[in-house]
């Protein structure tokens, strides 16, 4: 079973120590993440691979793998494995998050971002806007978004995955330029 939420929307930059200069925050902090095997790796490289081939079916730019943002999307997924927790949003909003826990199955990639870009189906082009159900969605193909920061736990047989991006998507009166129709087709 897959328990899922939708996108509240939250942002990062590789320079550690230092401010953001776009928003002038405080860069996320560096955490100690061990890598987790060629599992997590893997992981990693499809999760992004798939975010740019969701985002090139909308002709928006590619997105970039930040460390850090890594390593703070990480820290969010342990947490929620700690808690053995169905998914809750960080309280700051600093970057765009989705949220994905697969419980008494393994999941690839490849299954999370899909379920989130699925979310087209309830998305209206036609009149954009913030709409429930469609967070997710948008936030994978929002055009100003150039960085993304992925975060796995797993334990036993359930799995959190956490995508923080970077800047920020689903921006209330900013849908209609950064959400544009697919311009091929899956």
């Amino acid at each position: 079973m897959c328990f899922k939420l939708f996108c509240c929307c939250n942002h990062g930059d590789n320079a550690i120590g230092e401010n953001n200069e776009r928003t002038g925050e405080a860069n996320p902090p560096v955490i100690n993440q061990p890598i987790l095997s060629g599992f997590y790796n893997l992981f990693v490289k499809e999760c992004l691979d798939e975010h740019n081939r969701f985002r090139a079916l909308h002709g928006v730019p590619m997105v970039t793998l930040n460390v850090n943002l890594s390593a703070y999307a990480t820290e969010w997924a342990r947490i929620l494995a700690d808690r053995n927790s169905v998914l809750i949003y960080r309280n700051e909003q600093l970057y765009g998050e989705n949220l994905f826990v697969a419980r008494e199955y393994n999941v690839d990639a490849r299954t999370v971002v899909k379920s989130w870009y699925d979310e087209i189906k309830s998305y209206n082009f036609d009149r954009p806007e913030k709409v429930h159900g469609v967070d997710q969605f948008t936030q994978v193909v929002w055009m100003k978004t150039r960085e993304i920061g992925v975060g796995i736990e797993k334990r036993g047989q359930n799995t959190w995955v956490v995508v923080n991006y970077d800047p920020k998507g689903n921006i209330p009166k900013n849908f209609e330029i950064n959400v544009p129709e697919p311009i091929k087709k899956e």
